[in-house]
């Protein structure tokens, strides 16, 4: 595996203190406290709570060595992960090269009247082609692809502004870096699907939410491998990198990944992938606040292997 698909693996090697904690919060919701309130009333040192995984850990530890039974009923408790915060957000925009595709995609990096990497439908395409004026902020969490957004951006007119930053979306305080503006929409395309951990993805979404206004929208696209029978057999098990499949959340995934051979790496790579259902998609939404105001598929062949959506910012 590559340093940039391994993220979602950090997550699962826990600190002292995440253990001493989460051992303390299975205790409370073992006594009766509300998994929320248990969670909420032991921030971490570096910010945040402690996820789901990291009290089923210390559950089956526990379990294990013979501190108490196996327990259902608490098992489906501290796998609610019923956390969320609100913070900030930025736009998110994904670049990629050029890569052999098997079918007409939405956002494809070979049009021929634009630059590499962007489409007349893409959004920062779309918005200076059309002469808007203000800021397009994009950012991704790999310093190379940002180096190459650089140096093939569109070029601008007069009140335009299109900027790219490095910054990595598992961390709490990547918002801490963002310019203080009022977004107008935000883009999130093919990356929700890439952030291990519903508590993860729901912070993500109430950040997101955070920073728009009554009103704004949101763009969310996520990949849908199960509806070609080609991603289906790319899908790897959990235990060829030495994780229980059963620790993982339903709709988590392990990916074959092959983007990375073309740059000369011939290693073997994978990449984490949670497969939503228009249901969930939807429920992340509401909880976030938002309203989903679109739903379709599209992309691949098939024009199904992406699942978008329009969120609308409630009161």
């Amino acid at each position: 595996m590559t340093n940039q698909n391994i993220s979602w693996q950090k997550s699962r090697q826990y600190t002292e203190e995440q253990l001493h904690t989460a051992a303390v919060v299975l205790e409370e919701i073992r006594s009766g406290t509300d998994t929320m309130k248990a969670v909420r009333a032991h921030p971490l040192r570096e910010g945040g709570y402690i996820a789901k995984h990291m009290l089923v850990h210390v559950y089956r530890q526990k379990v294990k060595n013979g501190d108490f039974g196996a327990d259902d009923a608490l098992s489906a408790r501290i796998r609610m992960k019923p956390i969320r915060s609100l913070s900030g957000v930025s736009t998110v925009t994904v670049l990629t090269e050029p890569y052999p595709c098997p079918g007409k995609c939405l956002f494809c990096p070979d049009d021929s009247q634009l630059p590499k990497s962007y489409l007349r439908e893409e959004p920062g395409a779309a918005r200076a082609q059309k002469g808007y004026s203000g800021l397009y902020f994009g950012i991704d969490f790999s310093v190379d692809l940002i180096a190459k957004a650089e140096k093939i951006v569109l070029p601008v007119r007069e009140g335009q502004k299109i900027v790219f930053h490095q910054t990595d979306l598992n961390r709490d305080k990547w918002v801490n870096s963002l310019p203080d503006v009022e977004w107008d929409a935000v883009f999130c395309f093919a990356v929700l699907h890439h952030i291990p951990g519903e508590a993860r993805r729901k912070l993500l979404c109430a950040q997101i939410r955070e920073l728009l206004a009554v009103g704004k929208n949101c763009y969310i696209s996520v990949w849908q491998p199960r509806n070609s029978p080609r991603l289906i057999k790319r899908i790897q098990s959990w235990e060829s990198v030495g994780i229980d499949s059963s620790d993982v959340d339903p709709g988590d995934v392990l990916m074959d990944w092959r983007g990375h051979q073309k740059d000369g790496h011939n290693e073997p790579a994978v990449r984490f992938v949670h497969i939503f259902t228009v249901d969930e998609l939807t429920e992340i939404a509401r909880v976030s606040g938002f309203s989903v105001s679109g739903s379709f598929y599209s992309d691949g062949k098939e024009g199904n292997l992406g699942l978008y959506q329009r969120w609308l910012a409630k009161f």
